[in-house]
């Protein structure tokens, strides 16, 4: 026996059955144009990482390269003990941001504290570069986490959304469209049932 079967014909759940079918046609629309938006969204912040990662990547190149430089000149082992003995703080501000009706926390950087204690007279410039360049990438490497928070949680959202449009789709849809269409049968062969006796009960009182 088929899930519309189980129903009971009548003209009532042929009505509310009626009623869910544009519900879950609606409830489609609606998940699709999210699905869109979605998808737009998790591209146009795809894009953005990308070109954040780039930023990091060429940060931390000069970073490194302005530390070479600065180990030339001074020793790996001074240089080295400077960066390591160096006292960092990080501040943040961490909002929240809701896309496309999904919850996305952002991080932001307020202020970086990381200073050299070592004199500017015996201390290569490239090694106060070095620190700037590494304090700019911390930042562009916060903006990129955030980045890629928001993309993964859009992208689970993505695939909730997908699961439900597959389950009206392909489930709850055509149960509906079947279930009418079995009670509609029903009905008009009952209908035709009550004509032919009527019929027949009309000549048998004419008969009288």
């Amino acid at each position: 026996m088929s899930v519309a079967q189980r129903i009971l014909p009548t003209k009532i759940n042929l009505i509310l059955t009626r009623r869910r079918l544009k519900s879950a046609q609606r409830m489609l629309e609606l998940l699709k144009n999210k699905r869109e938006a979605l998808l737009s969204r998790i591209f146009e912040l795809s894009r953005e990482a990308d070109k954040v990662s780039k930023e990091v990547s060429e940060k931390l190149s000069r970073a490194y390269r302005s530390y070479a430089i600065a180990t030339a000149k001074m020793g790996v082992l001074r240089a080295k003990s400077l960066a390591v003995s160096m006292p960092v703080s990080v501040e943040v501000d961490v909002s929240s941001r809701f896309i496309s009706g999904v919850y996305i926390p952002h991080v932001q950087v307020r202020r970086i504290g990381a200073e050299l204690a070592g004199s500017p007279f015996t201390t290569a410039p490239e090694l106060y570069e070095a620190v700037k360049h590494m304090r700019s990438a911390l930042e562009a490497l916060t903006r990129l986490a955030s980045l890629d928070a928001a993309i993964y949680r859009l992208a689970a959202e993505l695939r909730r959304t997908q699961r439900t449009i597959n389950a009206l789709e392909h489930v709850m849809i055509p149960r509906y469209k079947e279930a009418i269409k079995y009670i509609s049968m029903y009905l008009e062969e009952r209908e035709r049932e009550e004509l032919v006796k009527n019929k027949l009960l009309r000549k048998v009182l004419r008969g009288w």
